[in-house]
């Protein structure tokens, strides 16, 4: 399912964006309505959320990111899957950042080699 600007998501998350999409799913910039924060929330499309391998592949992802709490790492505040079916992370929101660049530290990224925030 492709959600839109204004869509609420399990009654909590407010669509505001799509910031990108592959093949596996979309990446929309939200807002906590609960929490009155911005977050960015990874859905995985139907067709590959019922085939097990991916669910428990977002299940590990989820669970990995979550790990990091503390560190420069995204910090992870749900995963689940929404009343409509589709299966989601939510995370908080790093302004200029990728899911990937986020989730998978062990690469620079572009943006990141130009901020000075940025040092190894």
């Amino acid at each position: 399912m492709r959600y839109k600007v204004d869509d609420i998501i399990d009654g909590r998350y407010k669509v505001l964006g799509l910031l990108g999409q592959g093949g596996h799913g979309m990446v929309y910039r939200a807002e906590d309505l609960q929490l009155e924060a911005p977050v960015a929330i990874k859905t995985l499309h139907n067709d590959i959320a019922s085939e097990p391998g991916f669910k428990t592949r977002m299940q590990r992802e989820a669970r990995a990111m979550g790990t990091l709490s503390g560190t420069s790492a995204v910090q992870i505040y749900a995963f689940n899957k929404a009343e409509d079916g589709v299966m989601y992370i939510v995370r908080s929101s790093s302004r200029g950042a990728t899911w990937s660049s986020t989730s998978d530290r062990s690469r620079p990224t572009a943006a990141c080699s130009r901020s000075p925030r940025c040092s190894s």
